[in-house]
C-alpha cells in the first residue's frame, strides 16, 4: 500500500506552516507533506527564522545582519548544521553568538521531531485502521532520503516507532529500504494491466 498521504488536508498547522504554504507554488495543496517532507523542512526553518527576526529578539544583531544577505537556509544546510553546528557552513556561519547557535539547534531539532511525530501518527493510523495480525512483523518500506540521509530525523522516527507502534500498539515494524519504489510499483502496475 502506497499511502501518498502528503495530500492529507491537515487543519491544525502553525502560523509558520500557513505562511510557508502561502509562498509555495501550490498553496493549500499537499499540506501534510509540507509539514513532514525533507523538501520543506529547511524552508520551514527559514520561515521561522525570518518571522523571529521580524517580531522578536531571538537572534543577535550580527545574526540578523548576516541572515539578510543569506540565501542559504535549506534542508541540506539544516541537516549539516545539526550534525556539526561548529563546522564552517552556511548556517553555522550565521551564528555570531552561542545563543544564536543554541536557538538554531533547538529550532532545527523541533522541526525534525515534529515531522517524526507526524510520520509516526500516519503509520499508527494505518495500522489502527487495518488491524493486521500483530503476531507477524509489519513491513514498512521507506523510500526517501529524509529517513536515510538525516540521522536526526531517523533517530526521532525510530524512537516514536518504538514508543508508540511497538509498545502501545504492539506491532513490530520491519523497516525495508526501497530504491525507486514508486517507479518500480508504477512499472509493475502498467505491466499487469
Amino acid at each position: 500500500m502506497n499511502t501518498e498521504s502528503g495530500t492529507y488536508p491537515i487543519e491544525n498547522r502553525s502560523r509558520f506552516d500557513r505562511d510557508l504554504d502561502a509562498k509555495t507554488q501550490y498553496p493549500n495543496d499537499h499540506l501534510f507533506e509540507k509539514m513532514i517532507s525533507g523538501r520543506y523542512k529547511g524552508d520551514l526553518l527559514d520561515e521561522i527564522i525570518s518571522q523571529s527576526i521580524k517580531h522578536t529578539d531571538l537572534f543577535s544583531t550580527a545574526f540578523r545582519i548576516a541572515y539578510r544577505d543569506c540565501d542559504c537556509v535549506n534542508t541540506i544546510a539544516m541537516s549539516s548544521f545539526i550534525e556539526d553546528p561548529y563546522a564552517s557552513g552556511s548556517l553555522a556561519d550565521l551564528c555570531a553568538e552561542e545563543t544564536d547557535r543554541a536557538t538554531m539547534m533547538l529550532l532545527a531539532h523541533a522541526i525534525e521531531d515534529r515531522a517524526a511525530q507526524l510520520a509516526c501518527c500516519n503509520i499508527a493510523g494505518i495500522l489502527t485502521h487495518l488491524k493486521p495480525d500483530n503476531q507477524l512483523p509489519v513491513a514498512l518500506i521507506i523510500d526517501g532520503s529524509t529517513y536515510f540521509k538525516s540521522p536526526t530525523f531517523k533517530a526521532y522516527l525510530d524512537h516514536y516507532f518504538s514508543k508508540y507502534i511497538n509498545k502501545k500498539l504492539n506491532y513490530k515494524l520491519q523497516i525495508i529500504p526501497s530504491v525507486n519504489g514508486n517507479l518500480v510499483g508504477a512499472t509493475v502496475a502498467i505491466l499487469t494491466n
